[in-house]
């Protein structure tokens, strides 16, 4: 029985410690609003993969990648350091963080469906004006 107690006593003590680390995630004064840094992100993601898609060169993607990012940043009037502070905050809210990947998903996959589905209007347009 004194086992069993330690041991709980133990375990709470452990499960405390845990949980308080979890909750230690201040608020930066300057953080960035949620739906403004999913418009970022999404903007930097999809930069990223134009990137990454056209230019091979490693030194060309870097130097692309940082003048056109801090283009995007201009366009939200935030500047790199603010974004990294509210990115660290947020990737340590892992539910807010998976709900702002989720809408960037949604959003982008509408993009695409959106596009694809001119495409096909286009192209049977083309195909009936014989």
């Amino acid at each position: 029985m004194k086992k069993l107690g330690l041991f709980l006593i133990g375990f709470s003590f452990i499960f405390t410690a845990c949980q308080n680390n979890l909750e230690e995630n201040p608020r930066p004064y300057d953080l960035i609003p949620q739906d403004t840094f999913q418009y970022v992100l999404q903007d930097l993601l999809v930069l990223e993969g134009y990137v990454q898609n056209k230019y091979r060169s490693l030194p060309n993607y870097y130097k692309i990648l940082k003048r056109e990012g801090q283009d995007i940043f201009a366009k939200y009037n935030l500047d790199s350091a603010r974004f990294n502070t509210s990115f660290t905050y947020y990737s340590r809210e892992q539910e807010v963080l998976n709900d702002i990947y989720t809408k960037i998903s949604d959003s982008l996959n509408m993009r695409s469906f959106s596009i694809e589905n001119n495409t096909t209007q286009k192209e049977d347009t083309l195909v009936t004006t014989k």
